[in-house]
């Protein structure tokens, strides 16, 4: 994986959300952005980490948990409806499935293995226009 496929995932990373397991928020993450290459030691550590991962098709326990937590709606509180579910994503682990991602639309493009109507998940399409299909 090469850096810039990480500050590109990192650029496209929101502020202002909810930390992860780690307790880092995206904004510390993002500090990274601006290097050409990992020069920092924290822009070297990531880099290192997220290609021992790529590499080697194993994530670490405390890098692949994820928290899930209840965020209500308006209404009843006692209606268990009336709740939605964040998932708590390490960033690092996001960076990493983000270039995952990319590479296989890429792949997808190139060879067209999916299918037009498996494509509710794919950049540029939506929920609707698959409704449509179907």
């Amino acid at each position: 994986i090469k850096w810039s496929d990480i500050t590109m995932a990192l650029n496209d990373t929101p502020n202002n959300k909810a930390p992860d397991t780690d307790g880092i928020p995206s904004e510390v993450w993002k500090l990274v952005v601006t290097e050409k290459i990992p020069e920092s030691k924290m822009a070297k550590i990531i880099f290192k980490i997220i290609n021992i991962m790529y590499e080697s098709g194993e994530i670490p326990t405390n890098m692949d948990t994820v928290i899930v937590v209840l965020v209500p709606k308006k209404g009843d509180m006692k209606d268990p409806d009336n709740y939605r579910g964040i998932s708590l994503i390490p960033t690092i682990s996001k960076l990493l499935s983000k270039r995952i991602a990319t590479k296989l639309a890429q792949i997808d493009k190139k060879y067209e293995i999916l299918v037009k109507e498996q494509a509710g998940f794919r950049n540029f399409e939506d929920c609707a226009a698959q409704e449509t299909t179907l």
